[in-house]
Parts: C-alpha cells; structure tokens; sequence
C-alpha cells in the first residue's frame, strides 16, 4: 500500500489533535456532511487513519526514543542538548512537561480521532453508497487501527480515556479509565477487526500494509500477553503461526530493508514512500540512524547508539549481531565503519538504508517501511505463553527455530521453567532490539527496576513503567488528574 494514501483535503484539513478544529470552516466543498457519499470517500478517511501512524512522532523518527530508554541504546546526536528532551526521557529525569511525552499523547489522539471519525460516519452511509463487503473492510480496518493506538498508549500511560467519538466540546472533560477497561475496549476492537478484515493472501498487490485477520489475531494476542491472560493468548498465537501463510524469513536483515512489504515475515507493517508531495514523505528514521560524520556521503545524525552492553549479549557467532549493528572495520554502502563514528562504538545497522540501495528519495528520506509486528516476535511469544502455561517442552519448538536462523546451538527441551525465562528474556532481546520492544518487555515481566538500576540508570521503581499524562493536558483537563505513581 506504500504511500498509497491520497489524503482527501477533508482528511487534511479539518482532523487536529488540538480543539483549533472545531472552529474551522471545511475547506473547498468538502465537509464532513457532504464528504462520506460513496466507498472511494469512505477509503480515503481510512487511508488518513493509516497516515496519522505514518507520522514523525508516532511511527517515524521518533519512534527510537522507547529504545533510547532502555538498555540497548543511548540517545546519541549532537550530545545531551540535541534533542534535550529524550535525553531528560534516557536519563530518567524528565518531568511531565516533557514534551516527549506531551508528543507522543497528542500524536496518537490524531489517528484515533480520524478512526472514530470515519467508524461513525462509515456505519451510517446506506447500503446504496457502499458494498456491505467493503463496508465491513473498511470498519474493520478503522477499529484495528484505533485498538494499535490505544495498545500503544496504555503500555506507555496506563490509565487512558477512551474516547470513541470525534471529538466534541465535552471529551475534553473525559476522565481516565482503568487500564483494565482500557484493555477490554483494545480487546473489543480487535474482536470484531478479526471478523471483517481479509486475510493477508487476499490483499492485491496495491493494497500490501493494510491491517489484515491475521495482524488483527496478532495483535489481540499481544494484548493478552500484556495482560498475563496466557490462555487466551496461546490458541491466538498458535492461528497467526499456522494458519496464513507467514514464515521466517530466511535472510533476517532482509525483514527491514526496501521492499520488506512483500516479505513473509512481516504481518504489520507501517508503509513509507518518497515522491509526491515531499520526499518528507519517506522512511524518516534513516538520517537520525545513519552514523554522524563527515568522512561518508551517507552520514546522519547519529542518533540510537547500540550499548556495549547490548553487544555483549549476543552469542558469539550469532549473525544477528552483524544483521543489527554497525561495529569497527565493517563494511557498509562502501565505507569502512569507523568506531569513532559513536560515542559508544556502535550505530544501529537495522533498518538502515545503504547508499546504494536508495531505490527512491535522498539519505534521510527513503523508501522504506517500519515493521511493527513479524512472525519472529509472535513465535517468541508463544515460545513464552506455553513455557508459563508450563509446557516447557512445546516451548521450544518456537525458540529453536529462532535460534537456528540465527545460527546459534539449540535449546534443550528437557530445561526448567525457569530456565526457559531466561532464555526467552535473552532471545527476545537480541532478536528484537531497535524494534521498540525491549523496554516494555522488561516492564512487563516486572524487571525494569532490576535490570536498569544494576546497569547504572536512574529508574525509579514505582514510577518509570509508565510515562506521565503530560501536565499540560491535565492543566486544560483537570479530570485527568492524578497523574500515575510519583509524577
């Protein structure tokens, strides 16, 4: 699907994530009672839900601010004053006017706005404006979008409001609701997405990104993982693994380079593309990754720099080591990396565009997408629900397969549960690392404040699992208030 949103000026100009909305006149002819008459109307307000996660702060360059904050990257750039702020989030002293934090909450609420927007509007249209069929697609796709914002923002925030109406006046009086019922409402969404959406071999080529059956059970999956529900979560899993078509990719790098919306391990991924309007446009995290120096045509700015504690992790002959991350003497777009490229040694290698392969757009824009759920992490976490479900021995039938690709030696099958933790705590780390997993991964399994304090950072245990509500957003609500633990 690439960028194959052609936002309508509707789309454009009257959704915001500020209240400046409400008082706008629409812009042209088009107004949100005239807009919605046919289903190429009713695609076009879901294709703006698919680029409101397009966007810097929610799926672009500012997605490597939740690695920065764990243990597997500094932040990097031009030092503590370039981009101020995520290096207050990588040092645990941010407070809550971050702006990080006041970023990412607005920057969700955009998508989640227009998903509400168009669900509303799209279940009114009658049976002569669109095809049932296509109808039911495009709600499904709306209601699998919103519960991605949402799994996105209470994993970050906690308690959130839910807000299932485009926006009025009143929501900006709406209270925060219990993570629980929040998880409930993404659980709902996502139940219903799995009965309207197609399944991914039914997707023609122009329409590869779109949120299929098989993303939707994923995502459910992950969801019920969150939450320990590991019985739920395993007949879930167990459907993704078998049921569509997905495998593991036989070259690991090749999951994250040009061209990866074809390949059979991704199952969600958030699409980019060049042209048009701007090369802005385009793959926005190449020129932050990209290392900072002068001596390559293709340097950047450095940000996300692989810790060496990251790098001592790997196994020894892992070639997932080399598949992730930049080291000294390797060869990349016909340069030879150079160790005084980062202050830590390293740079990130995964995701990151050589020169040679810009198929379209400049270094810091290209074509590229962002791979936000794959086959690898699904296994894994199978390999997890079936090891806490005490079938330790199913298990590894999930991990060794991970591990054989990475051509590192085989698990045992005859290994304790808690031995079988550890291991899934390891591989999930090495085989997921710069893919926005590893912080909450370790939230979740109750071992932030352990791993990161032994490591010398300045996590606060009863606070830094969760981010603040923005202070700005409670001063304009206060029914927001109170904000989460020692905020």
């Amino acid at each position: 699907m690439k960028k194959y949103i052609y936002i309508s000026l509707l789309a454009l100009g009257v959704y915001s994530c500020d209240d400046s909305f409400l008082e706008k006149e629409p812009l042209g002819s088009l107004s949100v009672g005239t807009f919605y008459t046919n289903e190429e109307e009713a695609t076009q307000a879901v294709n703006s839900i698919y680029d409101g996660i397009q966007g810097y702060t929610v799926y672009g360059a500012m997605s490597i601010v939740e690695d920065v904050q764990s243990d597997d990257a500094d932040k990097g750039g031009g030092g503590p004053s370039d981009q101020p702020g995520m290096d207050q989030v990588q040092k645990f002293i941010a407070s809550a006017d971050n702006h990080i934090f006041v970023d990412k909450w607005k920057a969700y609420f955009v998508p989640v706005f227009r998903a509400n927007l168009a669900i509303q509007k799209i279940q009114e249209m009658p049976t002569e404006s669109i095809d049932a069929a296509a109808k039911e697609q495009l709600l499904s796709e709306a209601k699998f979008l919103r519960a991605l914002c949402y799994f996105d923002l209470v994993i970050r925030y906690g308690d959130m409001p839910i807000v299932t109406e485009p926006n009025s006046p009143e929501d900006y009086d709406i209270s925060r609701s219990p993570a629980s019922e929040v998880w409930a409402f993404i659980e709902g969404d996502l139940m219903s997405a799995i009965e309207g959406l197609k399944k991914p071999n039914e997707l023609s080529d122009g329409d590869l990104g779109r949120a299929t059956e098989g993303a939707a059970k994923a995502l459910l999956a992950k969801a019920y993982v969150f939450q320990k529900k590991w019985k739920e979560a395993e007949p879930l899993l167990n459907s993704v693994i078998n049921d569509y078509g997905y495998g593991l990719s036989d070259d690991f790098a090749a999951i994250f380079g040009i061209g990866n919306e074809t390949n059979q391990e991704v199952i969600f991924q958030v699409n980019f593309q060049t042209g048009g309007s701007s090369d802005r446009e385009g793959y926005n995290r190449n020129g932050w990754m990209a290392p900072r120096t002068s001596d390559i045509d293709w340097g950047g700015i450095g940000f996300m720099l692989p810790t060496q504690d990251l790098v001592d992790e790997f196994e020894p002959g892992d070639i997932r080591l080399a598949a992730s991350i930049l080291r000294d003497g390797d060869i990349f777009s016909g340069d030879v990396y150079k160790e005084e490229w980062s202050t830590t040694g390293y740079n990130c290698k995964k995701g990151l565009v050589a020169f040679e392969d810009y198929t379209a757009g400049t270094p810091y824009f290209v074509d590229n997408n962002y791979v936000v759920i794959r086959l690898g992490d699904i296994m894994l976490l199978q390999a997890e629900v079936l090891n806490e479900l005490d079938r330790t021995s199913e298990a590894v039938d999930y991990i060794n397969p991970i591990r054989t690709r990475a051509q590192v030696p085989l698990i045992n099958a005859t290994i304790s549960k808690e031995q079988m933790r550890e291991a899934i705590y390891h591989e999930r780390r090495v085989e997921l690392c710069f893919e926005q997993k590893r912080y909450f991964d370790l939230v979740r399994w109750g071992k932030a404040a352990e791993v990161m304090t032994s490591k010398g950072y300045n996590f606060v245990a009863g606070k830094h699992e969760l981010w603040p509500v923005p202070q700005s957003e409670i001063d304009i609500n206060p029914n927001l208030a109170p904000n989460n633990p020692n905020w």
